[in-house]
């Protein structure tokens, strides 16, 4: 669990962590040079639980370096990496792991998830693909065709990976920053198989300064990384494991998530909107008239926005949220 001045949140979740049923054989905490206290309320913690362990950066070196050594002190077959402003509800440890045992190739065990606030206050679903009605496996030569009909329904804090698995591809990478975990829920799956479990078992806060919202303020930050992303499963070690056109498709799909998000956050920042856009692999005519749209100004730029986003959806979220829609324009 990365951790930085989260002491408001932390307490709740180690202690969630700590109230699984199947409780893990240590929860380490890897703090990143926190200014408020929340190596004190770690530290409590930790003389009550000996399977907590604190791990203190001498310098902030950022998320994923907490990450990367928190994975490198670790001893389990299997690890999860928890937000420290996220919680895992119960029974998610012994689920993930009795479907793990019955499929031991697997590189990672996944689930839904539900989005709070920051008062903890219930935001509805997080909205990932939902690939199967029942708990599944889904083997590595099933794995694209999966990904290319619902898209990414990897949501990384909800899952349990294979420690070996993930030490493979030598963990997390520090330049790919965000996207870092992205390189794992796509090589484990097309490597190894993934198995899903189509409940919610994790609370993802969802924080406009969180870390996976921090390239939305800087668009040639969030370029970056996605290029960087891109070059990655692009790399020899990776070949064959994804066709040209699932990675071109990939790249698009993460930068319309940054459009999305920034327009979102910033909807007055249409210059940025243009950098990211120009940054489009392949364009098209929607592309085209989403540049148009810009160039019109803010009312036309949004209202097309809107439209060009959900045309990019896959066409499994295009009939779930057209349904969302419908369902609430009913009620």
């Amino acid at each position: 669990m990365p951790n930085y001045n989260h002491a408001r949140f932390i307490r709740e979740a180690l202690e969630a962590a700590l109230a699984q049923s199947v409780p893990a054989r240590e929860v380490i905490v890897v703090d990143d040079a926190s200014t408020d206290d929340s190596r004190e309320i770690v530290a409590g913690l930790a003389a009550r639980h000996p399977s907590v362990r604190l791990l203190e950066q001498k310098r902030n070196q950022g998320v994923v370096a907490a990450m990367q050594r928190g994975l490198e002190a670790c001893s389990g077959d299997y690890v999860a990496f928890f937000a420290a402003d996220d919680q895992v509800l119960p029974g998610h440890f012994e689920r993930s792991l009795s479907l793990l045992a019955r499929h031991p190739g697997a590189g990672l065990c996944s689930t839904l998830a539900r989005l709070i606030g920051e008062k903890g206050e219930d935001l509805g679903p997080y909205h990932t693909p939902r690939i199967s009605e029942t708990e599944c496996f889904v083997p590595p030569e099933r794995f694209l065709e999966t990904y290319e009909r619902w898209g990414s329904w990897i949501v990384t804090y909800s899952a349990v990976f294979r420690r070996s698995a993930v030490l493979e591809i030598g963990g997390f990478d520090a330049g790919l920053g965000p996207t870092a975990d992205g390189l794992l829920n796509l090589v484990l799956p097309a490597r190894h198989g993934a198995c899903f479990i189509p409940e919610p078992l994790v609370l993802w806060r969802k924080l406009d300064t969180g870390y996976a919202m921090s390239s939305v303020s800087d668009p040639r930050r969030a370029i970056s990384v996605i290029e960087a992303l891109d070059a990655r499963l692009r790399e020899p070690r990776f070949s064959g494991l994804f066709s040209p056109s699932l990675l071109t498709g990939l790249k698009r799909h993460a930068l319309a998530l940054s459009l999305y998000e920034h327009a979102r956050v910033h909807p007055d920042g249409l210059d940025d909107l243009a950098i990211l856009l120009a940054h489009m692999p392949e364009p098209d005519l929607l592309d085209a008239a989403m540049k148009t749209a810009l160039r019109a100004g803010p009312a036309a730029a949004h209202a097309v926005l809107k439209l060009y986003l959900f045309l990019r959806q896959k066409p499994a979220d295009r009939l779930r949220i057209a349904a969302a829609k419908i369902s609430g324009a009913s009620r």
